[in-house]
């Protein structure tokens, strides 16, 4: 009985097309079928001619989010990876996945599909080691590229343990080839090393390429395999015409070019934008089915993130959700009009809760402020006393202090009342002049004024000494 063998063409934002890959699997591969997933906007998935899209109904709020978060692999390694397991539920003995415009198959893939025992096959990027001749790529950028090909990779019917593993871990943390090597280690994969496949900036040699991997090829540049290398590339494509030609044949199947994308709207999915959402410990809301939310989601976060990304922006606004907050606060709301950042992410704003005093203060207890809704350290350890003062019995109020960028930890029940003439404040001594500005009835209403704080540093900086003029008292964690 012969095997079932599907190939899923990844189709990625852009202009490229799958029906020329199609056909060429066709001509060769007469009993494989053929589908195509889409990889961009959900909104602008482009028609096709004689092809059929892997259609299993609207994007969840996951696989959106996958889209932006990290490289841009990771979203498309996502729907690659459901596709597949979908297609080997229904009975196919192997998938084959492809990326469009960054493969392009020339001759019979049985060498690929050869080792069908196997739950994966990926393909080696390099079989020999690479020399130490300043040529690129080279070993180190083999190390930071990854062992296997991104954009090829074969899974059989034992592979579902596999998928289901990279479907919860492609989230944008970690990036896809990292993931490709620990799913190897974890779940076993041959590694196809035929010459004639994977054929690209890696490897070329003698043998007529049946495949080919060139994911930094442009049809409009055909003088070189990546023009954008910063170095002489090992694999020349000048003064070696079997190779233009291979390129030439393979042209229709690698023509056009990935491009941004864009959410509702216009905002682009930059590398600040793949960060934030990578970054987050929370599940945005869907880019394109929730696009208000998810810019309200995405605005806070986006600030603090270019400010990590830009060393000028670092020096210049040191502590951006601190001392530097206003003055980082004031270039944010002005950006747009001298530098490259979206008119679209709304400029942050200090968050400030409303606070109340009581009429008659009480002597009896405390007001506990702290960063009790964040997740953090100091958050935890203002909970923790909480908790203490609870269980002790001790009247108190609560106030959160949300000047941070720690995300929220839980809905608590927090007073936001100054109800006693005694504070203990779990504000640490550099961000004491801050919490003063956001609470001055605090400050004015407490008789004695505790600070708990945290130092780790052997020797007290000035403008952190200075915060002793807020306090009656000083709380220590530890005796360091």
């Amino acid at each position: 009985m012969s095997r079932r063998v599907a190939a899923v063409l990844v189709v990625t934002h852009g202009t490229h097309r799958p029906e020329p890959l199609a056909n060429a699997i066709a001509a060769l591969h007469p009993s494989w079928e053929v589908r195509a997933v889409w990889c961009g906007d959900p909104q602008m998935r482009p028609q096709l001619d004689g092809v059929s899209w892997f259609d299993r109904g609207p994007l969840g709020t996951a696989d959106e989010v996958a889209l932006v978060a990290g490289e841009a692999l990771v979203g498309e390694w996502r729907l690659a990876v459901d596709a597949t397991d979908n297609l080997l539920g229904d009975g196919f003995d192997q998938v084959v996945l492809l990326w469009v415009g960054a493969t392009a198959v020339l001759g019979a893939l049985d060498a690929l599909v050869a080792e069908h025992d196997r739950p994966m096959t990926f393909v080696a990027r390099s079989i020999e080691p690479l020399a130490d001749d300043g040529l690129s790529p080279s070993e180190i950028e083999l190390g930071e590229a990854g062992l296997y090909s991104t954009t090829v990779a074969v899974f059989g019917s034992a592979s579902r343990p596999a998928l289901e593993w990279l479907a919860l871990n492609l989230t944008g943390r970690v990036g896809v080839a990292q993931l490709m090597r620990r799913a190897a280690q974890l779940f076993g994969a041959g590694v196809c090393v035929d010459e004639s496949v994977g054929v690209g900036q890696w490897r070329w040699s003698e043998t007529p390429p049946a495949l080919l991997d060139v994911a930094g090829y442009d049809t409009t540049s055909p003088w070189s395999l990546d023009p954008r290398a910063p170095r002489p590339m090992r694999i020349e494509l000048l003064g070696h015409p079997q190779r233009q030609q291979a390129l030439e044949a393979a042209a229709p199947q690698l023509m056009g070019e990935r491009t941004t994308l864009r959410l509702p709207g216009g905002l682009n999915v930059d590398s600040v934008v793949r960060q934030a959402v990578a970054e987050s410990s929370e599940l945005p809301p869907a880019p394109w089915s929730e696009a208000a939310r998810f810019r309200d989601w995405l605005a806070p976060r986006y600030w603090l993130t270019l400010h990590e990304q830009r060393r000028d922006l670092s020096a210049a606004f040191p502590e951006p959700d601190g001392r530097s907050a206003a003055d980082f606060q004031r270039w944010c709301r002005t950006a747009f009009t001298c530098d490259e950042v979206p008119l679209l992410v709304t400029a942050p704003e200090q968050q400030r809760n409303h606070l109340s005093v009581a009429d008659e203060l009480r002597g009896d207890g405390l007001n506990l402020v702290g960063y009790l809704t964040r997740a953090s350290g100091l958050g935890d350890v203002a909970r923790r006393l909480l908790d203490a003062i609870g269980q002790a019995q001790v009247p108190h109020a609560t106030v959160a202090t949300v000047r941070t960028a720690s995300p929220i930890d839980q809905a608590m029940d927090v007073d936001n009342r100054v109800e006693f003439t005694n504070s203990l404040c779990v504000v640490t001594a550099d961000q004491f002049p801050f919490l003063a500005a956001d609470f001055p009835q605090l400050f004015a209403a407490t008789r004695r004024m505790i600070g708990y704080w945290f130092w780790e540093l052997e020797h007290v900086p000035l403008h952190m000494r200075q915060s002793i003029a807020f306090v009656d008292e000083i709380w220590a964690g530890s005796r360091f």
